[in-house]
């Protein structure tokens, strides 16, 4: 218990570390992946591949040099495919991520954490027989329940599917991507809100509940529908508005707050649909194409002049709506902290 509480610290840590200097995830290393469930891992994408997983992750840390992890890999990735998705198996090279291996305290290879929930579980150092891997896999994937999802995790799809609009075109493919681990999130949901019900206890709604990954994940489903709206032929701006609004609801606002790339990308559509609905003889129009042409602090400082000068309450609050969302489509920045300030001045 004792080792499993230090490994979870160590865990923590290397969370921090990777997410100071996270890097892009490119969608040509994920299709490379060996499968959905099996994939390497860097600095890049260690918090959503392994601390945000959707099933129990096994972290195999391992070196090209070390005999050992010769031998065992290939068990892990047996017992692991045998489960169907159950529980996924994440590829660290040590050597390639030498900064994250330090932070994950690995002294010894083979070394192998069982992780769910962003916590480790469980973990081993130095080979295993075929039947202790079986057994190691098996108690991981029971923490979940066993069960494997019926679509891939919600990190993998949502990546995919903006690979596949973004790069193929493939609309519609994207759009059923999105519904389909959406659908599947809420279905899980239901479920405990059902057995809650049993028990007479209330259930935060997932997609409202910030404290779990899957909120975050059932947010960017949503945004990937609206984006997919946007790039119909012909485009569905009614729908996408739509879906917009379902994702600014206040509840979710917490959600939002907790991913600044969710909340950016959110803010962005936004401003691109209001763009297209604004009249052009708005006040706020030539703030909104000074910043969607890049000139970030032109756009601010017009629409922070609206709310200075507008005597109108609807119109005043319309500035002030236009610049809380480039503040969150800039994020932590410093025009936004100083655009944040002058409103709050010009407010109160």
């Amino acid at each position: 218990m004792m080792l499993a509480r230090r490994a979870s610290h160590a865990l923590r840590s290397a969370s921090i570390a990777a997410q100071a200097c996270r890097r892009p995830t490119t969608t040509r290393h994920l299709s490379a992946a060996p499968s959905t469930f099996i994939y390497d891992v860097t600095s890049g994408d260690f918090a959503p591949k392994v601390l945000q997983a959707q099933v129990p992750v096994i972290l195999d840390c391992h070196a090209d040099w070390c005999g050992p992890c010769k031998t065992l890999g290939p068990l892990l990735q047996k017992h692991v495919t045998a489960l169907n998705g159950a529980v996924a198996l994440a590829m660290l090279d040590v050597d390639a991520e030498q900064d994250l291996s330090a932070q994950l305290n690995v002294k010894s290879l083979p070394t192998v954490f069982g992780v769910w929930q962003g916590g480790v579980q469980d973990h081993f150092v130095g080979a295993k027989s075929d039947a202790e891997v079986e057994a190691f896999v098996a108690k991981m994937a029971a923490l979940a329940g066993g069960a494997a999802p019926a679509e891939p995790a919600g990190d993998s799809i949502r990546r995919r599917a903006f690979a596949a609009l973004i790069e193929d075109g493939d609309v519609a493919g994207a759009a059923h991507a999105f519904k389909s681990e959406y659908e599947r999130l809420r279905a899980l949901d239901d479920d405990n809100v059902a057995e809650g019900a049993k028990r007479k206890k209330s259930f935060t709604p997932v997609e409202f509940d910030a404290e779990r990954p899957a909120a975050a994940e059932m947010a960017w489903c949503l945004l990937g529908l609206a984006r997919c709206a946007v790039a119909n032929d012909p485009p569905e701006p009614d729908a996408a508005a739509h879906l917009l609004g379902t994702l600014r609801d206040p509840k979710r606002a917490g959600v939002l707050d907790g991913d600044a790339e969710l909340k950016a990308a959110v803010s962005h559509l936004a401003l691109a649909l209001d763009g297209a609905a604004a009249d052009a003889a708005s006040p706020l129009a030539a703030a909104r194409e000074a910043f969607a042409a890049g000139d970030a602090e032109g756009g601010l400082d017009l629409a922070l002049a609206a709310v200075r000068d507008s005597d109108d309450a609807d119109a005043k609050e319309d500035a002030r709506a236009l610049v809380l969302t480039f503040i969150d489509a800039l994020g932590a920045v410093p025009a936004a902290t100083k655009a944040r300030r002058k409103l709050a001045m010009y407010l109160f």
